[in-house]
């Protein structure tokens, strides 16, 4: 019998170092993919910005092909917003998460 409760401890504590290191490994990969989530919308909010920048200025005012990239990159921009709301978590939603605890 004891033999039995010194193998099913060995595999318990196995079992348990395994899953700490998997889980582990799984927040090091999502905390690596929010970074480059955020990153990615930076880049698409300063390319929007450097877009309306050209717009505006004299030559190109009122161009329909500018004019159409831009309302297109603005969609694009809240589509990645509401991906970016979805998928990432940031401080304030892990404070709220500890209120609710």
């Amino acid at each position: 019998m004891t033999i039995i409760l010194s193998v099913l401890l060995v595999l318990s504590v196995a079992l348990n170092i395994s899953l700490v290191w998997y889980l582990r490994q799984l927040a090091e990969n999502y905390s690596e993919m929010n970074g480059e989530i955020l990153s990615v919308r930076a880049d698409t909010e300063n390319m929007l910005d450097h877009m309306e920048k050209v717009y505006n200025m004299d030559r190109i005012y009122g161009d329909s092909t500018i004019e159409g990239l831009l309302a297109h990159m603005k969609d694009f921009g809240e589509t990645l917003q509401a991906f970016t709301q979805r998928f990432t978590l940031t401080l304030e939603d892990e404070e709220n998460e500890e209120e609710i605890d």
